[in-house]
């Protein structure tokens, strides 16, 4: 076990790199790019528990950059899904709840309120689009049928259809609507 607990964490280190400022390959050699949504699941395992807080902060950052600040845009307030040398794709739903919940994750491991204040604006932006452009009456989030993480479209149809309001993106948008109300706090 302490193997692989070695393995593990020495091969996971090598796909935290610097393309589009920091961020960590989906998997390599396949998708040697960023995805918004892989990058903030695998990110407790990778940075937090390991104690590399400073690049998990930079990852968070850099990713903060760039969100779509565009307010004309359909995915005003977004986080990537993809970013990669050729452009940036902001087809996700689930990214951008993710972004939020671990820089409330990063805190809870780190105590760095001072950090806080530095990504506080990106996280107060993503909640406010989505409230502006992409809740309903109900308060549900609403996205698109390939905008989760079930993404996958051929010539322009979903593969597996889900509507627009997933259960699994509820949880989230309630999720980063909770820490959100605690970061402001912060």
């Amino acid at each position: 076990m302490d193997h692989a607990l070695n393995w593990l964490t020495l091969t996971t280190d090598e796909l935290v790199t610097e393309q589009q400022g920091k961020g960590i390959y989906a998997g390599l050699p396949w998708f040697n790019e960023y995805w918004g949504r892989d990058m903030f699941i695998s990110m407790p395992g990778t940075c937090l528990v390991s104690g590399q807080f400073d690049i998990a902060k930079q990852i968070l950052m850099d990713f903060a950059k760039l969100q779509d600040k565009n307010p004309e845009s359909p995915t005003y307030g977004r986080i990537p899904n993809r970013a990669n040398l050729e452009g940036i794709l902001y087809n996700t739903t689930d990214g951008t709840p993710r972004f939020v919940i671990q820089a409330f994750e990063l805190l809870e491991y780190s105590g760095d309120t001072a950090f806080i204040r530095d990504i506080y604006p990106a996280i107060k932006l993503s909640i406010e689009a989505s409230c502006k452009n992409f809740t309903d009456d109900k308060g549900y989030l609403t996205h698109a049928d390939a905008d989760t993480w079930m993404d996958v479209k051929r010539n322009g149809i979903p593969g597996s259809p889900r509507g627009n309001r997933a259960n699994d993106i509820q949880a989230l948008w309630y999720k980063q609507l909770e820490v959100g109300s605690k970061l402001a706090e912060k």
